[in-house]
């Protein structure tokens, strides 16, 4: 029910509004019918509800076609006419309006009036068209009504017709210039030199309308002023001018004085009507075009100073040159070539950047290009104006520039590119370089540890007594040659894995192993070694996470890495190894954590790359080879997991990585 009831309230309200338009509409028009009578009386040379009716619905739409309809209807009736007579008037002044809308409408018309389109437009589908629907249904009516005869109703018409035309060119274009929102131009110049022309309008109109014509008084006198109007203040100017000479114009006529009083009354009015059709069309026309034309050069200069602003600060250097001079330089071409303005490099010659060297070159290309021969951009080295060099990317293209022929280049400074490329070239150098060491490594290890397997199996039977017993000093020998082969064998085997690894040579063999009994047959190999360093080893595994997909033998060799270097870094009074294993989303987390020596902040960061020490004094005391972490990396990335550390200088350190629980398919990260 409210819903309703407010749907009624506004539909009312609409309703009213609509209502007080028309009436608006109404009075306005009988107000102007009743003010144009007074000052012409009857006929009327220039009907000016006539325009009005058309601005109004070309303004605000054809819905207020009944308030001019009631407007001429009211003005007819007061004038004693008969109602019949009343009731076709008025429906020949709205439809007149309508159809002069309608047409205007279908060809796109302007209320602005800016274009010359739109002027002739109005002169002839707003005027001379749908006028003849008022003045046809206006003439037979009073025929009909017996007002006027048969033989006078040809001349009645072509009155009736005329100053609906003229009313319509002159009264439609003020209303609709003046209705366009736009910025008054309030310059106290500006308003001196319009209250000028106004004044002499006004005094040379009412001296030229107030005479009879002659050779020093024409009526055409006025035209330089209606000229200086349209020039000068554009389409209101010149509305407003046309308006003002046309109503003295008539004032003078209809009082009987003036140039255009030629006897009979008809023979008046019809000069008078040519004279303010000729006017008003003529600086209608004029304005518009003047008016057109402006808009044209302002789009063309708005459109020259965008493109302009476009070329000053494009990222790309941009230089225009003719006759091998530069006539132009851009604010990033500047820059590249070493000005800190472009006015610095205007008028010198191209080959002022180019080093002597190429000047020849230069000007091989530059005459192709000349020859409109297309060139495809090259790099080439300008020389900067402190005689520094740069690399630069070229393309230019040949145009008239200020009627000669000239060339507009392009370029880019592309130097931090060819640095960027060298130290490309220079990676893919290096990486092939290091391939080639890896391989190296990889066929040197094989054929290093065929003979040295050799030499610790003889150490081996030497210390056993199985070539006869030794004294002590032969034993001392015997043992340093096993230890060295030992740590000898362990170097190869760790420089054969890393070298597989960075070949790409390694693959896992993937399988469900039992990560507990993994950690447990990898602490057996560590045991010994553990006891000997009064080091304690514990393990925590979670009950829930029995088994895994991996490569069990890199497993074992990753846990023994970390282990081993638990056991090697503990301290002198030894300490304790925890190993714990849990379940963590889908991944198994493994830790092995010591109460060592630990780890300073600063080498947190080497541990994982070959063949790096952390510190010189450290590495002489427990030795090492520096590989060991990196590839235990290699090994857990490989599985798709990842490590990290965990170290407190002093107190231990804490080693944890992942590894996934069900193996990842080939690419997923």
């Amino acid at each position: 029910m409210i819903e309703e009831s407010e749907r009624g309230l506004f539909i009312r309200s609409r309703y009213w509004s609509y209502l007080s338009q028309v009436g608006i509409v109404a009075i306005v028009y009988f107000g102007v019918a009743k003010l144009s009578l007074a000052v012409t009386g009857h006929p009327s040379p220039l009907w000016p509800p006539a325009g009005f009716a058309l601005a109004v619905i070309l303004l605000f739409g054809y819905r207020l076609w009944p308030g001019i309809a009631l407007g001429t209807f009211l003005e007819v009736v007061l004038e004693g006419l008969p109602v019949p007579i009343a009731f076709a008037t008025a429906a020949g002044s709205a439809g007149g309006a309508l159809a002069g809308a309608y047409l205007l409408n279908r060809m796109g018309f302007h209320n602005s009036l800016e274009r010359l389109r739109d002027v002739l437009g109005l002169a002839v589908l707003g005027s001379m068209v749908s006028t003849t629907i008022s003045a046809t249904s206006g003439a037979v009516s009073f025929y009909l009504s017996s007002i006027i005869p048969w033989a006078a109703s040809g001349p009645f018409w072509m009155t009736w017709w005329l100053g609906d035309v003229l009313g319509v060119i002159v009264v439609a274009p003020i209303v609709l210039v003046w209705s366009i929102r736009s910025r008054l131009d309030l310059r106290p110049v500006h308003i001196a030199e319009a209250l000028a022309l106004l004044t002499s309008l006004v005094l040379v109109s009412d001296t030229v309308f107030s005479e009879p014509d002659n050779i020093l008084n024409s009526p055409y006198i006025m035209f330089p002023f209606l000229i200086w109007a349209a020039l000068r203040f554009g389409l209101r100017g010149a509305t407003s001018a046309i308006m003002i000479v046309s109503g003295i114009a008539i004032w003078h006529t209809a009082h009987g004085i003036g140039p255009f009083i030629k006897g009979t009354p008809a023979g008046s009015l019809g000069f008078l009507q040519v004279f303010t059709g000729v006017v008003a069309l003529t600086i209608l026309i004029l304005a518009a075009v003047i008016t057109e034309r402006k808009k044209s050069e302002e789009v063309l200069r708005e459109s020259e100073e965008s493109n302009r602003r476009l070329v000053d600060f494009s990222p790309y250097g941009i230089a225009i040159h003719s006759e091998r001079k530069l006539l132009y330089v851009n604010l990033a071409g500047a820059r590249i070539l070493g000005a800190s303005n472009p006015d610095e490099l205007i008028g010198k010659t191209v080959f002022h950047f180019i080093t002597p060297d190429l000047h020849d070159i230069i000007e091989d290309r530059i005459l192709m290009e000349e020859e409109l021969k297309t060139l495809a951009s090259w790099e080439e080295k300008f020389l900067r104006l402190d005689g520094t060099s740069i690399d630069v990317e070229i393309v230019s293209i040949p145009f008239i520039f200020m009627r000669k022929p000239a060339m507009y280049t392009v370029f880019q400074d592309i130097t931090e590119r060819k640095k960027a490329e060298k130290i490309h070239l220079e990676n893919l150098r290096l990486e092939a370089a290091d391939k080639a060491k890896s391989e190296f490594f990889a066929n040197m290890s094989h054929e290093l540890r065929t003979p040295l397997n050799a030499s610790i199996g003889f150490s081996e039977l030497l210390i056993m007594g199985m070539a006869g017993k030794l004294n002590e000093k032969q034993k001392q020998y015997v043992d340093n040659i096993f230890a060295s082969n030992k740590f000898l064998l362990t170097l190869i085997n760790d420089i054969l894995d890393l070298s597989k690894i960075e070949a790409g040579k390694i693959e896992l063999v993937p399988e469900k192993i039992s990560l507990p009994v993994t950690i447990n047959e990898t602490l057996t190999l560590i045991k010994e070694k553990a006891i000997k360093h009064n080091v304690l080893i514990k393990t925590e595994f979670e009950p829930g996470l029995e088994s895994i997909e991996a490569d069990k033998q890199r497993v074992k060799q990753v846990l023994f890495n970390l282990l081993n270097n638990a056991v090697k870094f503990s301290k002198d009074e030894g300490g304790t190894i925890t190993i714990t294993a849990k379940k963590e989303g889908g991944m198994a987390k493994i830790s092995v954590s010591d109460t060592g020596i630990g780890i300073k902040d600063e080498n947190t960061g080497k541990l994982f790359q070959k063949f790096e020490q952390l510190d010189p004094g450290i590495s002489k005391k427990y030795g090492g080879t520096g590989l060991g972490l990196a590839i235990t990396k290699h090994l857990v990335e490989l599985h798709g997991g990842n490590i990290r550390v965990e170290s407190m200088y002093g107190e231990g350190s804490t080693f944890t990585f992942t590894l996934p629980i069900e193996p990842k398919e080939r690419g997923e990260t």
